[in-house]
């Protein structure tokens, strides 16, 4: 009866393994670019309260920023970032590694081996605007 089901010319066993090769888990993969990974990275910071945003520059740079390798579902995660006056940096930074953790795996289904997370300025935070006088 198996051989009834089989394609014209085929025997039952390539049909099953035609069967088993369209299987949604057997076609193929997905690989998330660098640059998506640093943005899922990157807003997860800017999330936690006390961390400065993008518009203060330290070193030139734009913080936060950060880097990331990947091998499979795992990924190691560096990031640096600037902290408002006057949080406390290491708790700013614990807050940062488990929003980023967090974040990784919810959004991009990747294990976050390693969150490692460098403060490399202190800022103030910006003053409020002053109203006008009319």
């Amino acid at each position: 009866m198996a051989d009834d089901l089989a394609p014209h010319g085929a025997a039952p066993d390539d049909t099953a393994a035609a069967a088993a090769a369209d299987e949604p888990g057997n076609r193929g993969g997905l690989r998330i670019a660098d640059s998506v990974i640093a943005r899922v990275v990157e807003a997860a910071a800017l999330a936690v309260d006390g961390v400065a945003g993008p518009e203060k520059k330290a070193f030139g740079r734009r913080l936060p920023r950060s880097q990331a390798t990947v091998a499979g579902k795992h990924a190691r995660i560096n990031l640096e970032i600037a902290t408002l006056w006057p949080r406390s940096a290491a708790d700013v930074a614990i807050a940062v590694r488990d929003r980023v953790r967090e974040q990784v795996s919810t959004l991009l289904d990747l294990t976050a081996d390693s969150v490692g997370v460098d403060v490399l300025r202190v800022v103030r935070p910006p003053e409020p605007a002053k109203a006008r006088a009319r």
